[in-house]
């Protein structure tokens, strides 16, 4: 199963921070079962390694892709240039996002995607909570495969 970060898809417009994120994820884990790997794509992969640091009993594998980057202030910055561009539009960079979405992913994920919304919203709460994260202390702590 998927679920939506906070400030992204059903939980748009709520802050986004890891914390949170770990508490959306304890609460599903806790649905299916007390345990489970847990896998994440991008932010989602971040959220994945700060959650099996912390709750190492409840994560059977941890699988993480698009996550390997160490999020420093420079490599974040274009982010929060992105978020400036963005919120000077009027529809929040909505049309714009969505086009470049069906340039570049599966005609079914971009459409997905588009009707959740880009969320551009949450881009500075994402920047800090990244840049507060130490991703490789996170995997050094992780006791699952």
């Amino acid at each position: 199963m998927a679920i939506d970060l906070p400030g992204h898809g059903a939980h748009r417009g709520q802050r986004f921070s890891f914390e949170a994120a770990g508490d959306l994820l304890r609460d599903e884990i806790d649905r299916v079962g007390g345990r489970a790997v847990v896998a994440g794509h991008s932010l989602g992969g971040y959220a994945a390694m700060v959650y099996a640091a912390r709750e190492p009993e409840r994560v059977a594998g941890l699988v993480v892709a698009g996550a390997t980057c160490v999020p420093t202030s420079g490599a974040t910055a274009p982010f929060l240039v992105a978020h400036r561009v963005l919120s000077s539009w009027a529809d929040g960079g909505e049309r714009v996002s969505a086009r470049v979405l069906r340039a570049t992913l599966p005609r079914r994920t971009a459409g997905e995607v588009a009707r959740a919304g880009i969320a551009s919203e949450v881009i500075p709460d994402v920047v800090a909570a990244l840049r507060a994260s130490r991703p490789l202390d996170h995997v050094a702590a992780t006791t699952c495969p």
